[in-house]
């Protein structure tokens, strides 16, 4: 199954931005209620395990809090290959506004 991994700074530290990300599905199954279902996530230390159904595929991944980055790693499956760039973007983004931007 091909992987999606990718970073996004975190200006916050480590106990907030986890606060933050644990609201980040919910946000996500109300915002596309028509398109995400079945959320589900765990929260273990620093580590948030998610998984969702979309278009009629499952989604897994992780999302690892760490006092200056947000790591997001997910299983995709074939069929999502084409728009792995698109959902990188789209969840870069999404975070991105979650945690604030860092001030360059």
């Amino acid at each position: 199954m091909p992987q999606l991994n990718f970073d996004v700074p975190n200006p916050l530290g480590q106990p907030r931005a986890l606060q933050l990300i644990q609201q980040f599905m919910p946000q996500v199954q109300e915002r596309f209620k028509d398109m995400v279902k079945d959320v589900e996530q765990t929260v273990v230390g620093n580590q948030v395990n998610f998984s969702f159904r979309t278009m009629g595929m499952s989604i897994t991944g992780t999302t690892t809090v760490d006092d200056s980055k947000v790591n997001v790693k997910m299983e995709l499956p074939f069929a999502a290959l084409m728009v792995k760039g698109k959902i990188q973007s789209e969840m870069t983004s999404a975070l991105e506004r979650l945690l604030g931007k860092p001030s360059a």
